[in-house]
């Protein structure tokens, strides 16, 4: 009987630890895959950022904005809480190869908007998931040209201008990784997964005389 309940409690034993195991296993596969998530959200989140304050940097005066094909006074539209619609005239970057005699720019309009598309849980909070598209116009017969920067929780643009042109822009964006539904009941997803992204930029036309 004794060598019973000792086989017995032996089994027990080793459904724990393996129980333990398996536990200890589960919450290092989630944490590594929520690290590359929020990695990737952080790339992207640096991508759009790059992009945007290119756009930016490159703004043009009103005296400047006269002599593009297409022109958008600069409009700046929030809900609130963030920018959900920018608007402004700007050299356009149309050739990122520097190729020689080839100029890189060409002036038109600059747009983004903010579209909601879905909500996603980050920790124990539902917030709204925009995608975030830059629509540049040229005036080339084509028509505008909408390229979509992916999805953002959070986008604002701010002008600072004086004499009618921008002196600086302050961005600001964040992006969110999906972090895996299945974890251990003890692990709480936090606002970690939460990436943020921001620059001042000064654009190059803010001291010409034009």
């Amino acid at each position: 009987m004794i060598a019973q309940l000792d086989h017995l409690t032996a089994i027990v034993v080793g459904a724990v630890l393996l129980l333990a195991l398996f536990a200890v296993q589960q919450r290092s596969t989630t944490a590594a895959v929520e690290a590359t998530l929020t990695q990737a959200a952080r790339v992207h989140a640096d991508g759009i950022l790059e992009v945007v304050a290119d756009d930016v940097e490159n703004v043009l005066t009103p005296a400047q904005a006269l002599l593009a094909p297409v022109r958008c006074p600069i409009r700046l539209t929030s809900d609130g809480e963030r920018t959900t619609e920018a608007c402004f005239t700007a050299n356009v970057r149309t050739d990122t190869t520097n190729a020689v005699g080839v100029s890189p720019f060409a002036a038109g309009t600059v747009r983004y908007t903010l579209t909601p598309t879905r909500r996603m849980w980050l920790g124990s909070d539902s917030v709204d998931v925009f995608r975030l598209d830059r629509t540049t116009d040229l005036g080339l017969g084509t028509g505008p040209q909408t390229q979509s920067l992916g999805d953002v929780v959070d986008f604002d643009l701010l002008f600072v201008e004086r004499d009618a042109r921008v002196t600086e822009a302050a961005i600001a964006l964040a992006t969110a990784a999906d972090v895996p539904a299945s974890r251990s009941s003890d692990q709480v997803s936090t606002r970690e997964a939460l990436v943020h992204a921001a620059a001042t930029v000064r654009p190059v036309n803010a001291t010409t005389s034009l």
